[in-house]
């Protein structure tokens, strides 16, 4: 989402949002293993804890077995759009429903970006790429197709049909503007087909 630009003090709501484990009565300044658990139960997901634990180790933050994440830390992480998990349930927590929990709406996303203060050009043009990602066009946006399209990640029927197609000859600026449509990571794509034909080619 190239357009897309969090502000300083959205990064800082964001994280206090994630920050759910309160010590007497304050938040602990932390997001942690607990803190991650609690948000991922709040999604309806119920990860094991060693990958809640790789999550918090992918942000950078592993230390003698006792993972965390400070502030600082968590702006360094936002505003480098590093493709990590703790990225993804950050964008989740910050576009989901207050009605639907466990999804995202066009409605959600638009209300958040407007909290944010983004022109209406921008909105539309995030809301739409977003929107793209919902396969099922039921209007709901899951943490799967989320994490999916942040991550880079190709679901294995996606990658049978690009292989399908591109074995029949599709140019490859075709096959990733026809995967762009469907809510994929464009560059993921190219980066996959540009694998895939090289290793052809040197069969």
């Amino acid at each position: 989402m190239e357009k897309y630009h969090e502000p300083t003090d959205a990064i800082a709501k964001l994280f206090r949002a994630l920050d759910i484990v309160f010590i007497i009565q304050n938040h602990d300044g932390y997001i942690t293993i607990e803190d991650l658990s609690l948000t991922f139960k709040s999604i309806h997901l119920r990860p094991p804890l060693k990958e809640i634990k790789a999550i918090l180790g992918q942000a950078g933050t592993l230390k003698l077995n006792f993972q965390q994440v400070i502030l600082i830390k968590f702006q360094t992480l936002r505003l480098s759009k590093k493709r990590c998990e703790l990225n993804v349930v950050a964008d989740f927590k910050k576009f989901e429903d207050k009605q639907y929990k466990g999804y995202i709406t066009q409605k959600s996303i638009e209300d958040s970006l407007f909290i944010e203060g983004h022109s209406r050009s921008d909105i539309t043009y995030i809301t739409n790429t977003l929107m793209k990602i919902d396969h099922n066009h039921d209007g709901f946006i899951t943490y799967k197709e989320l994490y999916n399209f942040l991550m880079g990640t190709i679901p294995e029927e996606w990658i049978r049909w690009l292989v399908e197609n591109a074995d029949r000859g599709v140019s490859q600026d075709l096959l990733i503007s026809m995967m762009q449509d469907n809510g994929f990571n464009g560059k993921a794509v190219e980066e996959f087909l540009n694998t895939y034909l090289d290793i052809k080619a040197k069969q």
